[in-house]
C-alpha cells in the first residue's frame, strides 16, 4: 500500500534515523516514497520496481534519491513484443490489465505500442482488478478474439488464477508476462496452464 509505505519510510528516517532504505518490490509504493526521499535526502532503492516514475516525476525530472535495481517497463514491453513477433511469430495479441497497478498498466502500454509498431494487431484489451477471484467475464472477450499471445502483466498469484481460467475457457494463446511472474509458486499454482509461457 503506497500510504503505508510512505508512513514506514518516514518512521525509518525520522525515528530510526536510517541513512538509506531498501524496498519496496512495488512500483506504486516507491513512486509515492520518491518525493519524500528527495525531500529528506535519504536514498531509496526499489528492489523490483519497473515503472519509469520510480526515478523520474510526471515531467521527466530526475528523483535524485530514488533508485532501482531492475529493468524498467518500457524495456520489458519492448522485449516481450519482440519475442511475440519475432520468435513466436504472433500476428495478434490480447492484454488483460490490472487497472489498479502502475506496473500492469505501464507494462501493457509499452507492450501494445511496440507490438503494433512491429506490425502486430491488438485484438482485445480488458481491465480487471487484483484481488478478484473470477476473471471469466474478461477472459470470455479474449477467447472470442482468438489471439496468438496473451499478455498477463500481473503478479504471480493473480497470473495463476487468470491462466487456469483462460485455459478452462479454451484460450490456447501463448501467455507472456513481466518480472511479476518470477516465483516458483506460479508453476505450483498454475501447473500445465503455464506450458509454453514466457516472462522477462
Amino acid at each position: 500500500d503506497p500510504v503505508d509505505s510512505v508512513n514506514a519510510f518516514n518512521k525509518l528516517v525520522d525515528t530510526e534515523k536510517v541513512v538509506a532504505v531498501i524496498g519496496t518490490n512495488w512500483s506504486s509504493c516507491n513512486i509515492a516514497m520518491a518525493p519524500i526521499a528527495d525531500q529528506k535526502k535519504v536514498p531509496l532503492i526499489g528492489t523490483a520496481t519497473s515503472n519509469p516514475k520510480v526515478t523520474v516525476d510526471e515531467n521527466g525530472n530526475l528523483h535524485p534519491y530514488s533508485f532501482r535495481i531492475g529493468f524498467i517497463d518500457p524495456f520489458q514491453g519492448k522485449v516481450l513484443a519482440s519475442l511475440a513477433r519475432n520468435e513466436i511469430k504472433a500476428e495478434s495479441a490480447a492484454v488483460i490489465v490490472d487497472i489498479g497497478s502502475d506496473y500492469s498498466t505501464g507494462l501493457s502500454e509499452f507492450f501494445i505500442k511496440q507490438f503494433e509498431e512491429s506490425g502486430g494487431k491488438i485484438v482485445a484489451r480488458v481491465d480487471a482488478h487484483s484481488g478478484d477471484n473470477d476473471f471469466r467475464a474478461q477472459l470470455s472477450k479474449i477467447a472470442a478474439a482468438k489471439p496468438d499471445v496473451l499478455l498477463i502483466p500481473w503478479i504471480y498469484k493473480d497470473v495463476a488464477l487468470i491462466a487456469n481460467q483462460a485455459r478452462e475457457l479454451g484460450i490456447d494463446a501463448v501467455f507472456l508476462g513481466g518480472d511479476g511472474w518470477d516465483s516458483k509458486e506460479l508453476i505450483t499454482m498454475a501447473g500445465p496452464a503455464m506450458q509454453g509461457g514466457s516472462y522477462t
